[in-house]
């Protein structure tokens, strides 16, 4: 019995001050990159459905965190291929956004590895080759883990970003799209 209550003494003793460091505060830094899965809608008298292809997502965020809350801004940028399902004038375009955001987490205390739901607001800019660009805000919610190992973090993240953007002259371009990404921190 004596020897139960030293193992689970030290069990607590590793959760409990592994939760502190789990907790930390401090400024970061950090770039990401990942991938960007599209499903692109043109809204105007008939709905036009387009292919993306996946393409290389990069960024990069700076955040404050506060325990186990954190705010951060943060910038991605992503350039996809399109065709058309119907013959339009976007027949083989190229699509680019990029996002300036800020976004709130929330993390759960689980020692080493950090789990983490989050959520946000940004501006969606919308460049469509050869056709116009447009500009909105947008909402994006997802999770990921971080694993930090003293003042470097290592993240893994996924979103849903929904966005529905007005191309000037063409009709309202719905962009929404998942994000993975795996990223990279500096804390201070």
């Amino acid at each position: 019995m004596k020897k139960l209550a030293i193992i689970i003494a030290c069990a607590l003793a590793v959760v409990f001050l592994s939760g502190r460091e789990a907790a930390a505060s401090g400024f970061y830094l950090g770039v990401e990159g990942g991938s960007s899965a599209p499903n692109f809608t043109y809204r105007s008298l008939t709905d036009v459905d387009f292919e993306g292809t996946r393409s290389f997502l990069y960024g990069a965020k700076a955040g404050l965190r506060f325990l186990f809350f954190a705010i951060e801004g943060n910038v991605l940028s992503s350039s996809h291929d399109i065709t058309s399902v119907l013959p339009t004038p976007w027949e083989s375009t190229g699509v680019g956004f990029t996002l300036w955001g800020i976004n709130g987490k929330v993390f759960i205390p689980i020692p080493v590895i950090q789990p983490y739901i989050m959520g946000g607001y940004g501006n969606y800019s919308v460049h469509i080759d050869n056709v116009g660009k447009g500009s909105n805000g947008g909402y994006n919610v997802g999770g990921g883990i971080q694993f930090n190992l003293g003042r470097l973090g290592i993240l893994a993240e996924g979103r849903y970003h929904d966005v529905r953007v007005l191309i000037p002259g063409t009709g309202e371009f719905d962009m929404s799209n998942f994000t993975i990404t795996l990223g990279l921190l500096y804390i201070f």
